[in-house]
């Protein structure tokens, strides 16, 4: 919750100072994207590095709406412990897939080509899991699982145009999702709402211009 509470200033101060650039109205774009993503500090998890695709109709100039895809992949550090005298050890890896709508509100500026924007979503989070067991150095069978639940995103980006069919853009969400089997509280290390922060750089290709 504190996290998202930080994003409604910026969100405010975003709303009441910008007004149009370069969007056209009734156009699409197709934004391949790379980035990186930060897991909830609950897990012991190194960040990961991501790509995917959003694609968006742009109904009028300041609004839109984009549908996306995002993969992910991570893996827990090595837990090592030991019981009765034996050594254990685990490992986990990750593959974290989301897809969803967004709303997004794009804003004009006083500088020429730059549009700043603002963006809400839903979709669902699709996460899978790979989990091995060492004992005394010797490696058991891993077991694997999946699961989905519900994820909702919101954040903030720009876009800076450099002619009228074509835009770098830079984007930084918060994701908020929830596996709901209860064994994943074992295999994943969670049992409630994750959150998640993503920052990512592309490409915007827009077509439809008239």
């Amino acid at each position: 919750m504190r996290k998202n509470i930080l994003f409604i200033p910026l969100l405010i101060f975003l709303a009441g100072t910008f007004a149009f650039a370069e969007q056209k109205e009734m156009s699409f774009d197709v934004s391949p994207f790379w980035g990186w993503e930060k897991w909830d500090s609950k897990f012991s998890t190194n960040e990961d590095m991501i790509g995917g695709l959003r694609f968006a109709w742009n109904i009028t100039k300041n609004i839109g709406l984009e549908a996306h895809y995002d993969l992910a992949e991570s893996n827990m550090y090595p837990v090592n412990y030991s019981v009765g005298g034996d050594k254990y050890k685990e490992e986990i890896d990750y593959t974290l897939a989301t897809y969803g709508v967004n709303f997004l509100w794009n804003f004009e500026t006083e500088i020429e080509k730059w549009v700043p924007y603002v963006t809400v979503g839903v979709g669902m989070a699709n996460v899978e899991g790979d989990w091995s067991l060492s004992i005394n150095g010797t490696k058991s069978d891993a077991l694997s699982d999946d699961d989905s639940g519900f994820m909702y995103d919101y954040g903030v980006g720009v876009k800076k145009f450099f002619n009228d069919w074509i835009a770098f853009r830079f984007d930084l969400r918060g994701l908020t999702y929830k596996v709901w089997d209860s064994a994943d509280a074992v295999l994943y290390q969670w049992d409630g709402n994750t959150r998640n922060l993503q920052a990512s750089i592309g490409v915007t290709i827009q077509f439809g211009v008239k």
